[in-house]
C-alpha cells in the first residue's frame, strides 16, 4: 500500500496569479502533512512582484512605499491574520513575547517577527457629513480590547448580534441623548411611546427610572434588557417575545421621526444620534422581519440596501447618502458606485444587503483588539514577502513574468485542457525579485532590469510609455509565447486572477458554461485612484490636532483619508530632508467598462486622478489642514515633498463590487463546471461576498480545501454570518 502511494504520480496544480486568494490557496494545500508526496505546486505570475490589487512596490532613492491605494486591515480578518502569524512563525519560529505595536518592530530575515510587530491596532475613525455648508467631520473613538485577531476565536451567533449593537448605540448615543434632555427646560418625548414603554416596563419588572431617561433612550435600555433575558437560541423564542421586540423597534423608529421633525437645525449631536440610532434599529427590524433570525439565509437578501432598509421603516433622511454619512461610509469604503461615478450618488450608489449587514455586524461587533489594523510597511512587505518566502521554501515554485492569455477547454468542453501563455521576459538565473530596505525584504515599483535578458530595452520602453509589464496596455515584444498542456504540466487549475479578466482569459469557459457568463454580466468591477502625499510638516502644523485619523466621505472622488506617517521610519531619506507626514488619499474612479482596444485608457484615467489631485490641493485640503494652506486656501507647492498617482485601470486591478442582484451570480470555488479547475478571490461565492482581504482569504481557504479533497468551509472562520 505505501510502496504504491510513494509510486502515485504528483498532482500538479497551476495557481495562476499571485493576489490573497490565490496566495491563501497555496499556503492552505501546502500545510497540508506530507503535501510534497501528493502535489507539486506552481505560481505563474505576470510582472516582477506578487499581490494582485495588494501589491506594493519600492521607489529608488528614498524606497518610499507606493500602493494601489489605501490598504488597511480590519480587526475581524481572523482567517487572513491567522494565516499571517503562521507564516511569520514559520519564516522565524523563534521570538518573544512582545505587546502589540511596539516600537521599534522587530525584523528578522527579511520580515516581521510576529504581527504583534507587522501592525498597529487604530481605534480613531469616522466620517465627513454636509453640514450648514462645508463638511464636518464626525469623528469616533472607537472601544478596543484586549484580543488579538490572530488569535480569534468562535463568533457569536446571528441573534448575538442584536444585543451587540444595542449596546454599541447606547454607548455612543447616551451621552448625548442625556445631554440633550437635560438642557431642554421642556423635552420633547413621544407621548404614545412613553406610556407603552411604562406597560412593558412594568411587565418586565423593570423601573421606569431605568428606562425612561427619555423615550429613545429608555427605548435602547428595554431593548437591551428583553435581549438580554432571551434564549441565545431563537427557536427557543415565543411568539409574543418576537413580537415585543419588533413593536419596540416600531415604535422607536416612530420616536426618532417625530424627533427629527422637530430637530433644532443648529444640533448636529442630536442630528448623528438620530441617524445612527434610526439606522441600526431598521437592520434589526429587517431582519427579524424577514426572518433572517430564525434561520433565513443571510444571503437572500440581495436587495440595494437603501431599498430594503426603506421597507423596512428607515426615514428619508436616514436613506439620503447627502445627509447621513454612516451610511455613505458604507459606499466610500467598498467604492459601490456603478461605473465609479462618485459625483451622482443618489443615483449610482449600489451595494447590495448581505455584504452591507455583514459588514456592519463583523467590522462593529466582532473586531479584535482594534476596529483597524495598520500594516507598519507597504502591503507587499508585510504580506506579499512572509507568504512568499514561506511558499518558497516549502516547495512551491514561482514563475514571474509569465502572463495568462487564455484558458482552452478539452473536447467535450468539461475540463481545462491548456493555458496559452507568455513568457514576457527572459532572466539568465531564477529571478531573485526582493531588495532589503532596512532589513525588510520589499517588492520594488519596477523589475531589476539587471537580472533580465532585454532589461534596457524594457527600461526604455518603460520610460516611453509610462506603462509597465502589470499593463494590458504596454507595447512590448513577448520573449516567447507557448502553452502550457493537461497532464505534462498541470493535472489542476487554480484561477487566481481577479474578476475583470474574466471576460478576456475564459471565453470559452464562458460559451461553455452559462453560469460563468451570468457571473461576469452581474457582478460588477469598478475602477479606482490612489493618491500619496509625503508633506513637510507633522499632523499638527498642518492644523489637524486631533489624534491620526482614518476617515470616509470627505469630498469626491478623492473620499477617504487616512494619515499614515508611522510608515517613514521603514522608508529612507537623507536627514533633515525627510518628510514629517504620509497622507493616502483613495476614492472610485469613474471610467466605462473596459474596452481593451481602447490604448487611451490608462493615460486618460491617470489624467483624470491628476486633476482630482489638483482640485484636493487647490479647493479642499484646508477643510483637512487649515495651517498647511495659503491666502487662497490651496496647499503651497513647498510645503509636499513627493506625490505618487495612481489609477487602477486593468482588468485585474478593478475593485469587486457587490452590487443589488448580484449574490447568485457567483461561483464556490468547487462548482466551477470544469472537473479540474478551481477558483479563489474575493469575486467568487466564498459567503462573506464582498471586495476584501478577508473574503479572498476565506476564498483561498476554501480553494485549497477543495483541491486536497476536504469539506470547502473546512477551517473557515465566519461562515455563520455567509
Amino acid at each position: 500500500m505505501n510502496t504504491a502511494q510513494n509510486t502515485r504520480p504528483k498532482q500538479k496544480i497551476a495557481i495562476l496569479g499571485g493576489g490573497v486568494g490565490a496566495m491563501t490557496s497555496a499556503f492552505q494545500i501546502t500545510s497540508e502533512p506530507g503535501w510534497q508526496d501528493r502535489y507539486e505546486v506552481t505560481v505563474y505570475q505576470m510582472g516582477w512582484r506578487l499581490g494582485g490589487k495588494g501589491a506594493s512596490g519600492r521607489r529608488a532613492p528614498h524606497w518610499r512605499i507606493e500602493e494601489h491605494g489605501l490598504h488597511i486591515w480590519l480587526g475581524f480578518y481572523h482567517n487572513a491574520f491567522r494565516m499571517m502569524q503562521q507564516a511569520l512563525t514559520e519564516v522565524n519560529p523563534e521570538a518573544a513575547p512582545v505587546a502589540v505595536g511596539h516600537t521599534p518592530p522587530r525584523i528578522a530575515n527579511g520580515v516581521f517577527l510576529r504581527c504583534e510587530d507587522a501592525f498597529e491596532p487604530h481605534s480613531y475613525v469616522g466620517a465627513y457629513e454636509a453640514f450648514d455648508g462645508d463638511p464636518t467631520p464626525w469623528m469616533m473613538q472607537m472601544p478596543t480590547n484586549d484580543q488579538k485577531p490572530w488569535e480569534g476565536g468562535a463568533l457569536p451567533s446571528l441573534w448575538s448580534y442584536l444585543s451587540e449593537l444595542v449596546q454599541l448605540l447606547l454607548g455612543q448615543a447616551g451621552q448625548s441623548v442625556h445631554a440633550r434632555v437635560y438642557r431642554n427646560e421642556h423635552p420633547i418625548h413621544h407621548h404614545g411611546l412613553i406610556g407603552w414603554i411604562k406597560e412593558q416596563a412594568e411587565e418586565l419588572a423593570l423601573t421606569v427610572e431605568e428606562v425612561a431617561v427619555s423615550a429613545g433612550l429608555g427605548a435602547l435600555v428595554l431593548l437591551q434588557h428583553l435581549l438580554a433575558r432571551l434564549a441565545k437560541d431563537p427557536a427557543a423564542h415565543q411568539a409574543r417575545e418576537r413580537a415585543l421586540i419588533e413593536s419596540l423597534l416600531g415604535h422607536l423608529q416612530a420616536w426618532v421621526g417625530h424627533e427629527y421633525e422637530r430637530l433644532d437645525p443648529d444640533d448636529l449631536a442630536a442630528l448623528r444620534h438620530l441617524l445612527m440610532v434610526d439606522l441600526v434599529v431598521s437592520v434589526l427590524r429587517g431582519l427579524l422581519v424577514d426572518e433572517v433570525l430564525e434561520g433565513r439565509p443571510l444571503g437572500e437578501l440581495d436587495e440595494e440596501i437603501r431599498v430594503w432598509l426603506k421597507r423596512h421603516g428607515a426615514m428619508p433622511a436616514t436613506l439620503d447618502t447627502r445627509i447621513n454619512p454612516l451610511l455613505r461610509l458604507f459606499y466610500d469604503f467598498v467604492f459601490a458606485f456603478d461605473r465609479g461615478d462618485s459625483a451622482d450618488t443618489e443615483r449610482t450608489a449600489n451595494y447590495a444587503t448581505a455584504p452591507t449587514v455583514r459588514t456592519l455586524f463583523r467590522m462593529c461587533c466582532t473586531y479584535n483588539g482594534a476596529i483597524f489594523w495598520k500594516m507598519r510597511a507597504g502591503m507587499g512587505d508585510t504580506i506579499f514577502t512572509p507568504l512568499y518566502k514561506v511558499l518558497a521554501q516549502r516547495g512551491v515554485q514561482f514563475r514571474f513574468f509569465h502572463k495568462v492569455q487564455s484558458l482552452g477547454l478539452s473536447e467535450d468542453r468539461r475540463s481545462i485542457e491548456r493555458i496559452a501563455m507568455v513568457r514576457q521576459v527572459d532572466t539568465a538565473a531564477p529571478y531573485q525579485p526582493l531588495v532589503n530596505v532596512k532589513g525588510l525584504d520589499c517588492w520594488p515599483a519596477e523589475p531589476d532590469y539587471s537580472q533580465l535578458s532585454q532589461g534596457e530595452a524594457l527600461r526604455q520602453a518603460v520610460a516611453e510609455q509610462g506603462l509597465d509589464l502589470e499593463s494590458l496596455w504596454f507595447r512590448w515584444d513577448n520573449a516567447a509565447e507557448f502553452e502550457l498542456q493537461r497532464g505534462r504540466d498541470f493535472d489542476t487549475v487554480v484561477f487566481g486572477i481577479s474578476l475583470g479578466s474574466v471576460p478576456l482569459l475564459c471565453e470559452e469557459l464562458c460559451r461553455a458554461e452559462p453560469r460563468w457568463q451570468t457571473m461576469v454580466d452581474r457582478v460588477k468591477t469598478v475602477c479606482t485612484q490612489g493618491v500619496q502625499f509625503w508633506l513637510r510638516p507633522k499632523l499638527p502644523e498642518l492644523g489637524w490636532i486631533a489624534p491620526p485619523p482614518i476617515v470616509d466621505s470627505f469630498v469626491e472622488p478623492l473620499d477617504s483619508w487616512a494619515d499614515m506617517s508611522h510608515l517613514l521610519p521603514m522608508e529612507v531619506w537623507p536627514e533633515g530632508q525627510a518628510p514629517q507626514n504620509v497622507a493616502y488619499f483613495c476614492g472610485a474612479l469613474d471610467e466605462p467598462p473596459l474596452d481593451p482596444q481602447d490604448t487611451a485608457t490608462p493615460y486618460r484615467a491617470l489624467d483624470k486622478v491628476k486633476a482630482a489631485t489638483a482640485a484636493l490641493t487647490r479647493e479642499h485640503v484646508r477643510l483637512l489642514w487649515p495651517q498647511a494652506v495659503d491666502g487662497a486656501g490651496a496647499l503651497p507647492a513647498d510645503t509636499v515633498v513627493e506625490v505618487y498617482q495612481r489609477a487602477n485601470v486593468d482588468p485585474s486591478e478593478r475593485y469587486v463590487m457587490s452590487v443589488a442582484g448580484s449574490a447568485s451570480a457567483r461561483i464556490k470555488a468547487n462548482e466551477t463546471g470544469f472537473d479540474n479547475l478551481v477558483i479563489t478571490g474575493d469575486w467568487i461565492d466564498n459567503g462573506f461576498n464582498a471586495g476584501c482581504v478577508e473574503a479572498a482569504a476565506m476564498a483561498g481557504l476554501q480553494a485549497g480545501n477543495a483541491v486536497l479533497g476536504r469539506p470547502l468551509y473546512e477551517g473557515v472562520t465566519g461562515q455563520d454570518l455567509c
